[in-house]
């Protein structure tokens, strides 16, 4: 698949995408994408007020409001 995506199909560059998406919430302190040196991946999810791993988001977040998110309930 070359790099640049040129020539592919829209399936074929959203499914690239989505891999790589995959990779990185997976293993965050791996491969070319990683964090910045700001705060973990678990800091910056308390911050966006979202959970990757449980596809899960704040009324807060859902509702547009700007970050940072006040603490998550408990649970």
């Amino acid at each position: 698949m070359p790099a640049s995506g040129i020539g592919l199909t829209r399936v074929q560059r959203d499914t690239a995408s989505l891999t790589k998406i995959s990779r990185f919430l997976a293993k965050p302190q791996l491969g070319g994408y990683q964090l910045g040196p700001i705060r973990t991946f678990e800091e910056y999810e308390a911050y966006a007020g979202i959970s990757f791993r449980n596809r899960r988001m704040q009324d807060y977040t859902l509702f547009g409001q700007p970050p940072p998110n006040p603490p998550a309930a408990p649970g």
